[in-house]
């Protein structure tokens, strides 16, 4: 039996919206989707598991019959569904009263229950959120029944509040698979338990590749293994300042590695080292070279200690480089101390 694990497609939302690449980010979001139901029609999975926040708030009926479009259009393949934290079920949710597709199953109730799918010989065991939270839900309230067939979790959470998973539920788990939703960077907590992630990187933060689970169970094999899908990642990168570099070498700095790397990503730089003096990065103009969702400079100048406290041996610069130096505090906190008082004492900034 074969199976597609994804989730957290989060339509409707926008990220970067305030960045000028904002706008089609939203799009390509629909866009992850209708991917992902090509790829169900070229591997032909016997189940398409949604573990939750296929939206980012409540849908409206026309984004229902959109996704139920691509859904209808996946003969060979069972799709499974919850509501997550986000997309969760309201008493005026539409997803209640939605007519999907024959082969589309939704968990409704916010209590464990179970479907089975006879065309795969396959148990499903889920619950949808109808509120933000899902106060009193517990991983060691569910377990796999004893039938012949396959037996696969289906959960969203991972948090106090939303369905915690303790070490020792995974130690005892004895689902033939559990797929998680609600993190959003992939990840395995045993062989065959995981988070999917998110299928496109919605967040800065979301660095490294997304995509979906690809799985197949049978009673010679179990295979699972994660397939980056995204159209984009986001990228954190470093670029070492030193003294002597304009602010006009940075900016081809930042270019060559965003050549490198792909214009297709979207980048945070973070610019440390030394630099100049009297020398000012113009971060905002620099982040119009590409998708740059930040920089940070945490550049420090180039201060000549020693000749500084040699020539303002008698004033409150030499004596304030004295006191930090005879403080005895780490040289890392000694150098911050130093850079910083020198900011103020100066009048650099």
């Amino acid at each position: 039996m074969k199976f597609i694990h994804a989730g957290d497609f989060h339509l409707g939302m926008e990220p970067d919206k305030d960045k000028p690449y904002g706008e089609e980010r939203r799009e390509e979001l629909w866009e992850g989707f209708f991917r992902l139901i090509d790829i169900c029609q070229e591997e032909k999975p016997d189940l398409l598991l949604i573990a939750g926040d296929l939206f980012h708030r409540q849908p409206l009926v026309r984004d229902l019959q959109q996704v139920n479009y691509g859904f209808a259009n996946l003969p060979a393949t069972q799709v499974v569904m919850i509501a997550g934290n986000h997309d969760y079920l309201t008493p005026r949710s539409n997803y209640r009263n939605f007519k999907w597709a024959e082969n589309v199953h939704l968990f409704l109730d916010d209590k464990w229950d179970r479907i089975y799918l006879p065309s795969c010989h396959t148990y499903l065991y889920g619950f949808s959120y109808h509120q933000r939270k899902a106060p009193g839900m517990r991983l060691s309230d569910i377990r796999p029944g004893q039938e012949e067939g396959y037996h696969i979790l289906l959960a969203h959470g991972g948090e106090e509040g939303r369905l915690p998973i303790r070490s020792d539920w995974l130690a005892m788990m004895k689902f033939d698979y559990a797929a998680f939703g609600h993190i959003h960077k992939q990840q395995w907590l045993r062989k065959n338990a995981a988070f999917c992630g998110s299928f496109e990187p919605l967040d800065i933060n979301e660095t490294g590749a997304h995509g979906y689970i690809l799985g197949e169970l049978s009673e010679e094999e179990r295979s699972f293994r994660f397939i980056p899908a995204a159209k984009r990642e986001y990228r954190q990168v470093r670029v070492e300042v030193i003294p002597g570099m304009t602010d006009w070498e940075v900016r081809h700095r930042i270019q060559e590695e965003i050549e490198a790397g792909g214009r297709e990503h979207m980048y945070r730089f973070l610019l440390t080292g030394l630099r100049d003096r009297h020398v000012i990065f113009p971060v905002e103009e620099m982040q119009k070279l590409g998708r740059i969702n930040q920089i940070i400079d945490e550049t420090v100048p180039d201060y000549d200690f020693e000749g500084l406290e040699r020539e303002n041996k008698n004033n409150v610069i030499g004596m304030y480089i004295e006191a930090v130096r005879k403080s005895g505090a780490p040289d890392e906190i000694c150098d911050r101390a130093l850079f910083l008082g020198m900011e103020v004492l100066t009048g650099t900034e």
